[in-house]
């Protein structure tokens, strides 16, 4: 059975989990970042000791090969999402997605890669059959001159991805994120997804925590509240991902303790190098100091840019 213990509400320790006092939680990160980050770099050195967690066999097949962007960042065979196959039709069944449990359920989160060209039809029938209602987005289309994303969502017109019929109905632009609003439709039913695409990681990297602070409390204050898995998405499913989800449940859990060795550790169990970068595992501590010290949202206004389409 997948592992729901929340190491953050545990001071108890042992090689995975290493909990701190929510009162001692600052103290630490300037620890951790003194002599250049050393101790920082100490204990991502020793997340990287992890064992790997499972095998990826399926994600291996010569027929799944293509649905990767790149060949280490896959599903585990024990928690990857199945999408319904197609008869006769080897590997129909497979998407680079694997869940994630949470506070709420055990399959909270559905971390995954951007889509690929040749697979934006699977990914929108994973969102269709898992019923997710939320698409948490942590890149754009473009960066540094690399494409990191197919745009797998339509503008005006209405796209067909298969059976499904997508139309997007209405577009806030925020400084630092975009909420795009969709209608999915298959045959007499129709269901209402949101996107959530935050726009600028490489000023969190730099240094500012405060635009991804600023962007969960926002995604956190408008997400659905039936728990139906979140589709987290960044270029390669694992780096970007990971933070955001890892973020996502120590507020979630957040008291007494923070555990984001603990968190990550997690993480891994369910896919391959979640908080893929040592820069990312910085990040997700700067980030807990600013919810700590409970920065304000950043609401849509006079600077951003409201669209309704019909």
């Amino acid at each position: 059975s997948r592992d729901m213990k929340d190491t953050a509400r545990s001071p108890s320790i042992n090689e995975f989990s290493r909990p701190v006092a929510v009162t001692d939680f600052s103290l630490l990160v300037e620890k951790l970042s003194q002599n250049k980050n050393k101790g920082f770099s100490s204990e991502f050195d020793d997340i990287r000791g992890i064992p790997y967690a499972g095998t990826t066999s399926v994600a291996e097949k010569a027929c799944n090969k293509t649905k990767n962007r790149t060949a280490k960042l896959v599903p585990f065979d024990h928690c990857r999402v199945k999408i319904e196959g197609i008869p006769a039709v080897e590997g129909s069944n497979y998407i680079n997605a694997s869940y994630v449990p949470g506070p709420h359920s055990p399959e909270q989160y559905v971390a995954t890669q951007t889509p690929l060209d040749h697979t934006k039809k699977d990914f929108w029938r994973l969102i269709w059959e898992t019923g997710s209602n939320t698409i948490v987005m942590l890149c754009n289309v473009m960066e540094g001159g690399k494409k990191r994303c197919s745009e797998y969502w339509p503008k005006k017109q209405t796209e067909y991805f298969g059976n499904l019929a997508i139309q997007m109905t209405k577009q806030d632009v925020c400084k630092d994120w975009i909420v795009r609003h969709f209608s999915v439709t298959m045959r007499d039913k129709v269901r209402h997804v949101t996107q959530f695409q935050f726009m600028n990681w490489s000023v969190v990297e730099q240094g500012n925590p405060l635009p991804l602070v600023r962007f969960i409390k926002s995604y956190r204050t408008t997400r659905h509240n039936e728990y139906k898995p979140t589709i987290v998405m960044c270029s390669n499913g694992s780096g970007r991902s990971g933070v955001f989800i890892g973020l996502d449940k120590i507020v979630d859990t957040m008291t007494s303790y923070i555990d984001v060795f603990g968190t990550v550790a997690s993480l891994r169990k369910y896919r391959p190098f979640m908080v893929q970068t040592l820069t990312e595992y910085i990040v997700m501590h700067q980030c807990i100091v600013n919810f700590i010290d409970d920065v304000t949202i950043e609401q849509p206004t006079g600077d951003g840019l409201e669209e309704t389409i019909f």
